[in-house]
Parts: structure tokens; C-alpha cells; sequence
């Protein structure tokens, strides 16, 4: 029988002879030692060789859950220990992946120049780019108006800048907006109707967009915007505030309404930031050219990341662009190239997205060297940040590794099946055709047009406040019942045919949907639930054997917790 003890020591494998393993414990039996004989700081609470959790480290970590958890956190004593073992845990298993050699793979090393660079690049924005951006009262109350209106838009879109302005010289030159949207679009229902996304307020689109639109007067025409998804001109159609605006209601949402200008004007001072990038970078457009070209034709070596064929470019340090006294090279590229991510590489599609790829790891690379130059790298905070961020990655890779070495025999699998079957079935899916739009008396006054014969098609076009939405004739499209939260229960007893009652989103939104199709819940068989059975089944063994390698792994090592301090801190939120 073995004790618990309050203050753990984990040393020495001969522990695993004589040792049970527990399941995501610290609580080990074994003999309490003198603190003085181990020499740790008093403000440690639990420590791995040189990885350690100190009391101002718990204490964050308590409060990004007490906040995450909806502030309904207890600090009890088995709360506290859950929190320091999750973070424990990580270090732990970190360690793991040192020891195993895990760290030092390819993929390791990738991973860690990736959270190298988003570190860097996001210190460098905060501490540089939005660092004087301030919030006014005049911005609280444009913003307290701007949610207290409705505007209503046309576009026109281009995925290039030189697309977007012979479309610009055009309008210029006598075409009409309607005019160009039938050539500009290939989707009919844009091309037919102007161009017009129909109503919206503030953050329905893009910032750039949206800082566009509410800043033309009725039927004016903007210059063309950039945006995240390519470039627009705008056309305000109409526009709607509500009649009566007090100063009690803006006092109300004043604290709420600073946080959220905050992060708008970060994000257009962001953006702004990266569009001055890239319109003033110089292109060295024959060895871009050639570098294209090179891509295209090795298509299947690029995606595959042939190191081969990398390799025949990773040392050319002919320049592809400069932006003042920045350089960004072909060697640049490809280094930038191998740690980005599957979707980023996925965007290449020609050559307009390839240059658009060349000029995002350009700003990358640009935002690096700038922070370096700054000593950005070399603050305490950031370090610790990118230190943290990487024993996260190791523990992810840690676990990667120990998924890898499970195998699940037909047996294993057959009995885990029939010890079960009711739980493999597939999910009520519903087609749903919903309106959105921002007001409850609206949405009441929408479905009972519904109830009453209104074409449901007709009811969306004109109601529904959401462009993208409208352009699908509101159809989201079978979603399981589970993605429906709250109101599954309800939307699950709707036939096809049937209107739901007014749903809330959020306090400016409300959805009335309408049932276009079902597709009933369904017993599997064994064949059918295979790989989902055997996606259970590793889940459960590798919960067993990354407990066990935990346990393993602080025994082999030098670590502690320290139960008496954990439990006698005084948390403040």
C-alpha cells in the first residue's frame, strides 16, 4: 500500500520495479525529503531538470481557464493540481521527445523556425506597427454609429491590382457599374444584379471593405480597396441608422465598444502596414519569371518538396524583390517555402498567386530581420514565449510519436465494435435554408410571411442582410444536427417543408430556417464503422501509454511537485 505524500520527489528508474503506474497523477508514494537538500527556489512548483513552473506561471495558467471555463472556476485543491498537471504534463513529455531524439528531426526543426518566425512577426506588430494606435471619442462614437447602421453595397471584383484598374479606367472612361459586373463576374447572380451584396453592418466584411463602404457618401464610387481576398470597388446603394441614438445606450457599450475599435484600427493599421510593403517593393521580374517557370514545370518535385530539386535553388542568392534596403532572395524563398504551411502552398495556383505567395513570405522574412535588428528576439518576454511555444510543439510531436507505435489487430477491433454498436451511427444531417437578419421584430414578422405561403426564395433575397448568403439563396448546405448546439432538439423534429421559430445568434442577429432536406440517422455496419472504430480504439490506447510514458518519464529524471506550496497560494482574479 503506498501513501500520498505532500511534497513529490520522481528520481531514478529502479522506482519502476517497485512503482505502480497511475494515471494522470503526480501523487506517488514515496519518502518526503528535506527541502534543503534539494535546493529549489521558492517560488518553483514543480520542476523537470531545467524546465520548472513557477508560481507566477500557475497563476496565469489558472486564470486563462477561469476565464476560458465562463469564470465559474473553484481554486479547490483538486482543481489546482488538474491545472499544474496539464502544464506539468507538457514539460514532461517535452522532455520525452528530447531524450527520444524526437526533437531533433526534420519535422521538429521546421516546426520550430515556423514559431521562431510567428513569434517574432507578431511582437514585431505589436511592439512596432499598431504600437501608437490609439482610440479616440470621436472613434467610440463613429464606431457606436456604425453598429446602429445598415448599408447597402455594390462591388466590383478582381482577384490583381492591374485587373482591378483597367476595371477602374473603364468606369472612368463612361461604362456603368451595372455594365461591368455583368463582365467582371462569373457568378450569375452578382453579374445579374449589379454587383450588389446587399445589407450590412459593421463586421459582416472585410475591414478594408467595410472601412471603405462607411466612408462613401450615397451612390459614390471608392478607388480600388484591397482586401484579404483580392481588390474592390465600391458603389454605396443605400443607407440606414437607427432614427434615435442616446447617450445612455453609448455609455452602455462604452467599455465593450473600446475593446472591439481597438482591434479594428489594429487591424487596418496592420494591414495598411503590409499593403505600403507591398506597393513598394521592387521585382526583379526576369529571375521571378524564371523562377515560375521553374515551379511549373516541377510541379509534382515542389509539392512532393523534392530536396533534390530544392536543393538546385536553395543557394541561388539572386534577388526576386527589395523593398528599401531589405533583399528577399531565391534562397529566402525556399527557406520560406519548406516551413510554410500545406495551405499557404496550396494558394499557388498560377502566376498571380505565385507572386502573391512570394510577396507574403517576403513580408515574413521582412517583419524577422526587423525585429532581430530591433533586439525584439532578445526581450526576456519573447524568449519565453518562443521557449514556451516550442515545449508545447515537442509535447505535440511527443504524442504524435506515441500514436504512431499503436496498432489495433481485426480482433481488437471486431470486439470493440460489438462491445458498442449502438454508438457507431451516423448523425440526423438537415439541409437547412436560413435568413439572417438583425432584428427580432424582423425575424418574427419573416417567418410569419413563411408560415403564411411567401416564397421562402423571395423572403431571402429580400430580407436576408448577409451577401454571401443571399448569393446561395441562403442554403448552408447538410450539417450534421450536432453542429446546432442548443437548438439541435428543435431543428431535429422539423419535416421537410417546416419553418423553425425565430432563432437568436447573436444580439444583432436573428436566423428563421427552413427545411430543404433530411437525411435520417443510420445504424453502421462493422465494414462501414472500421476506421472510426479504430480511431476510438487508438484514442483510448494512447491515453493509456501517454500516461504511462509521463510517469516513465519523471521517474527517469529529475522532478517534483510541490503539493504544500500549490495549495497554500492565495489566488487573486
Amino acid at each position: 500500500m503506498y501513501r500520498t505524500v505532500n511534497y513529490i520527489t520522481f528520481k531514478g528508474s529502479a522506482f519502476l520495479r517497485v512503482i505502480p503506474i497511475l494515471s494522470l497523477t503526480l501523487l506517488l508514494g514515496c519518502t518526503k525529503q528535506n527541502r534543503t537538500d534539494l535546493t529549489i527556489q521558492d517560488e518553483t512548483l514543480a520542476k523537470i531538470n531545467d524546465l520548472s513552473i513557477s508560481v507566477s506561471h500557475f497563476e496565469t495558467s489558472f486564470k486563462e481557464y477561469f476565464y476560458r471555463t465562463g469564470q465559474v472556476l473553484a481554486p479547490d485543491k483538486q482543481t489546482r493540481k488538474a491545472i499544474l498537471e496539464n502544464e506539468f504534463h507538457t514539460y514532461v513529455l517535452a522532455t520525452y521527445a528530447i531524450q527520444d531524439g524526437i526533437s531533433d528531426s526534420e519535422e521538429a526543426k521546421k516546426r520550430e523556425k515556423a514559431i521562431v518566425r510567428r513569434v517574432l512577426t507578431e511582437e514585431y506588430n505589436a511592439q512596432v506597427i499598431v504600437k501608437d494606435v490609439r482610440v479616440s471619442e470621436q472613434d467610440l462614437r463613429e464606431y457606436f454609429q456604425r453598429f446602429n447602421t445598415r448599408v447597402r453595397a455594390s462591388h466590383l471584383y478582381a482577384a490583381t491590382r492591374s485587373e482591378i484598374q483597367t476595371l477602374k479606367n473603364r468606369l472612368d472612361a463612361g461604362e456603368s457599374f451595372e455594365q461591368l459586373a455583368k463582365k467582371a463576374f462569373k457568378n450569375s447572380e452578382l453579374a445579374k444584379n449589379g454587383g450588389d451584396l446587399g445589407w450590412f453592418t459593421t463586421d459582416d466584411m472585410d475591414v478594408s471593405f467595410e472601412e471603405a463602404a462607411f466612408s462613401l457618401s450615397m451612390n459614390r464610387i471608392s478607388e480600388p480597396v484591397q482586401t484579404a481576398q483580392g481588390y474592390s470597388i465600391i458603389k454605396v446603394t443605400d443607407r440606414v441608422q437607427k432614427p434615435i441614438l442616446t447617450e445612455q445606450e453609448f455609455n452602455q457599450h462604452r467599455d465593450r465598444l473600446f475593446n472591439y475599435v481597438q482591434k479594428k484600427k489594429n487591424e487596418l493599421r496592420t494591414r495598411e502596414h503590409l499593403n505600403q510593403f507591398m506597393e513598394s517593393c521592387e521585382w526583379n521580374e526576369s529571375v521571378t519569371q524564371s523562377l515560375w517557370n521553374d515551379f511549373f514545370r516541377n510541379q509534382t518535385a515542389v509539392l512532393a518538396q523534392d530536396e533534390e530539386f530544392l536543393r538546385t535553388l536553395s543557394h541561388d542568392t539572386e534577388m526576386l524583390l527589395k523593398f528599401n534596403d531589405f533583399v528577399f532572395t531565391i534562397s529566402d524563398f525556399i527557406e520560406e517555402y519548406s516551413i510554410s504551411t500545406a495551405i499557404r502552398k496550396s494558394s499557388i495556383s498560377n502566376e498571380d498567386s505565385f507572386k502573391a505567395f512570394l510577396l507574403g513570405a517576403a513580408y515574413r522574412v521582412y517583419m524577422v530581420r526587423e525585429a532581430k535588428r530591433l533586439k525584439i528576439d532578445q526581450q526576456s518576454e519573447v524568449a519565453e514565449s518562443i521557449q514556451e511555444t516550442y515545449l508545447h510543439m515537442l509535447e505535440s510531436l511527443a504524442v504524435e510519436h506515441l500514436r504512431a507505435t499503436i496498432q489495433n489487430t481485426p480482433a481488437e477491433l471486431y470486439n470493440e465494435f460489438f462491445a458498442a454498436p449502438e454508438r457507431y451511427a451516423t448523425p440526423l444531417y438537415l439541409n437547412l435554408q436560413r435568413i439572417i437578419v438583425d432584428n427580432q421584430e424582423i425575424a418574427e414578422s419573416v417567418r410569419s410571411l413563411a408560415l403564411n405561403g411567401v416564397n421562402y426564395d423571395d423572403l431571402v433575397r429580400e430580407y436576408t442582410t448577409n451577401g454571401e448568403e443571399r448569393l446561395r439563396n441562403g442554403e448552408i448546405g447538410f450539417t450534421s444536427i450536432h453542429d446546432f448546439g442548443v437548438n439541435k432538439t428543435m431543428l431535429a423534429t422539423l419535416e421537410i417543408g417546416e419553418i423553425s421559430k425565430v432563432i437568436p445568434y447573436l444580439s444583432t442577429e436573428y436566423h428563421v430556417y427552413k427545411v430543404i432536406g433530411r437525411e435520417e440517422s443510420r445504424q453502421l455496419t462493422f465494414d462501414e464503422a472500421k476506421e472510426w472504430v479504430d480511431e476510438i480504439l487508438t484514442e483510448k490506447k494512447l491515453k493509456t501509454l501517454k500516461a504511462a510514458t509521463i510517469e516513465q518519464v519523471k521517474l527517469q529524471n529529475d522532478a517534483f511537485v510541490d503539493l504544500d506550496k500549490l495549495n497554500s497560494l492565495a489566488i487573486r482574479i
